[in-house]
């Protein structure tokens, strides 16, 4: 058994805390020193949350202010100075919400918008001058949105649609013109969608589809012309599915696919020559999916493995090849789950396994068994883990790929958290940046879905090892 929490020393608390914003969290008492609780205070201003209070001193808020401005929401109001306020505003504008009214001046006002236009929504009423105002739009555009009326002149709005062009839909009908509205589509292509139909003009909508191929939503069936269109699959090929039959030329399509290569999927039959074919994969090897059988040679098939390793899902069996399941996991070690049993070689399994992390190498039906698995950032929605089958597949794979060190298998309660966990486990155990490379894999595509991953560690992951690692642990 690994006991994690005996292994906590000064030095390593030290590293964990200049490392990872969360660590000060799971730092004993003892070793909290104020010198420690500068060091994770300068990484990230949120662990302040977590310094006891007899560290918690004027220069210790200072430099959590200027690592995160947003931490001034943890300092105690008594100890919250003009200067302390100042700063966080300069690194974080937003972070004049927790600036008390006293100390709230035009000039810090002023510094917050200039650092964030948002900071507009926190600006006294007495302080929104039209000076201000300009300076948050030049900032934001979408700080429009906040502008009083009184404030929103032709030149303001101007500004703001200059700097983000979706400001548009906060601009009044009256200060719309042709000029403005030009503006805002080159800026944003969407910002048609706010445009008055009397503006668009075939050039506006041009303009507006070469910024954004989806502005073509917005364009009048008018203007819809074969140009507008191939302008629009130029910007973004995935356009090409919307695109009438009557508009899909050669040209066309080809601009599409070298653009997004699976929009080879909505390419029209008669038009797919292997020279298409080739444009695809060349850009997303994944774009083999679509290739007709006839057009699937051994050359186009390395192509795509060459762009994509998880493109030999997609490879004709009679062209898998030794050296092209080695290509392929090569580009990506996920590909191990495509390569035939027969080509399962030692050598091929280890390489996949150095390219990605232990719970991708393995087989799909592996996977299962571990219940513990990202793709992209995205969790796949598994059964229950069986912690014996998971324990015997993790064997296999450092047995098969030669390695000398045993896996870890933390055994809990969920393919969340056994990833985590092990990944948590390894952190401690092993001197690589194993932390910072399965954290960016489990980035969110939005901040709205997953506000802030490093906070979900402790709240799924830190708790359970630190109080039953003990038990929960295998070698």
């Amino acid at each position: 058994m690994i006991q994690l929490k005996n292994n906590k020393t000064p030095e390593l608390c030290l590293s964990a805390v200049q490392r990872n914003n969360w660590a000060l969290k799971y730092v004993p008492e003892e070793f909290k020193t104020p010198e420690l609780c500068l060091a994770a205070a300068e990484k990230s201003g949120r662990a302040l949350k977590y310094v006891p209070e007899e560290f918690k001193t004027p220069e210790l808020y200072l430099a959590t202010a200027k690592q995160n401005g947003m931490a001034l929401e943890y300092v105690p109001e008594a100890s919250r100075t003009a200067e302390l306020c100042l700063a966080a505003v300069q690194q974080d504008g937003r972070a004049l919400r927790y600036v008390p009214e006293e100390f709230r001046t035009s000039e810090l006002c002023l510094a917050a918008v200039q650092q964030d236009g948002n900071a507009l929504l926190y600006v006294p009423g007495e302080f929104k001058t039209f000076e201000l105002c300009l300076a948050a739009v030049e900032q934001d555009g979408w700080a429009l949105l906040y502008v009083p009326g009184e404030f929103k002149t032709f030149e303001l709005c101007f500004a703001a649609v200059e700097q983000h062009g979706w400001a548009l839909r906060y601009v009044p009908e009256a200060f719309k013109t042709p000029e403005l509205c030009l503006a805002a589509v080159r800026r944003n292509g969407g910002a048609l969608r706010y445009v008055p139909e009397a503006f668009k003009t075939p050039e506006l909508c041009l303009a507006a589809v070469r910024r954004n191929g989806w502005a073509f939503r917005y364009v009048p069936e008018t203007f819809k012309t074969p140009e507008l269109y191939l302008a629009a699959v130029h910007q973004d090929g995935r356009v090409l599915e919307y695109v009438p039959e009557e508009f899909r030329t050669p040209e066309l399509c080809l601009a599409a696919v070298q653009q997004y290569g699976r929009a080879l999927e909505y390419v029209p039959e008669s038009f797919i020559t292997p020279e298409l074919c080739l444009a695809a994969v060349e850009d997303m090897g994944s774009a083999l999916e679509y290739v007709p059988e006839a057009f699937r040679t051994p050359e186009l098939c390395l192509a795509a493995v060459h762009q994509d390793g998880r493109a030999l899902e997609y490879v004709p069996e009679a062209f898998i090849t030794p050296e092209l399941c080695l290509a392929a996991v090569h580009q990506d070690g996920r590909a191990l789950v495509y390569v035939l049993e027969a080509f399962k070689t030692p050598e091929l399994i280890r390489a996949a396994f150095l390219k990605n992390s232990l719970n991708e190498a393995v087989s799909q039906s592996d996977r299962k068994k571990m219940a513990v698995f990202s793709d992209r950032g995205r969790m796949e929605k598994t059964g229950s883990a069986d912690f014996d089958m998971a324990a015997e597949a993790a064997f296999e794979v450092y047995r098969l790929a030669n390695l000398e060190k045993p896996p870890v298998i933390l055994r809990l309660g969920s393919p969340y958290a056994a990833m985590l966990g092990i990944t948590l486990a390894m952190m401690f155990l092993n001197d690589e940046k194993i932390f910072q490379k399965i954290q960016s894999f489990m980035q969110p595509d939005s901040e709205k879905a997953l506000p802030d991953i490093s906070e979900q560690f402790p709240k799924y992951i830190m708790d359970h090892v630190k109080n039953q690692a003990g038990e929960h642990v295998v070698t």
